[in-house]
């Protein structure tokens, strides 16, 4: 796991994005160790510690492999409640067991475009 954090304010709307360079997208999930393909797990806690979001799969849409078509994460419109540090987790969402390079995004709201199934 890896922690970021974010020193947001008050009501302001974000959007954050974890894209794994090699997505688990759309594989078998058997084969992800293996294959070295990551499947991201996102998670955002208040400045207080208290927790406040979290997004396993972009697409929850399962493909022919038993995979999510699009394993990376996103928390689209996410309205901040108080200003301060937020903390922000990644970390593998298939058990702890894949890893690997990914973005992460942090955009106003208005700005963020969905990413596309990799």
């Amino acid at each position: 796991m890896q922690i970021w954090t974010y020193a947001g304010k008050t009501g302001e709307a974000i959007t954050i994005t974890v894209l794994a360079d090699r997505p688990g997208s759309s594989t078998d999930p058997n084969e992800w160790v293996q294959n070295e393909l990551l499947d991201t797990l996102l998670a955002v806690y208040q400045p207080d510690g208290t927790f406040l979001a979290q997004n396993d799969d972009l697409n929850e849409v399962l493909s022919p492999s038993g995979s999510v078509t699009d394993t990376n994460s996103q928390l689209s419109n996410l309205v901040l409640p108080v200003d301060g540090d937020y903390r922000i987790e990644v970390s593998s969402a298939y058990g702890g067991q894949t890893s690997g390079a990914y973005t992460l995004l942090i955009e106003p709201a208005s700005m963020a475009t969905p990413s596309a199934s990799s």
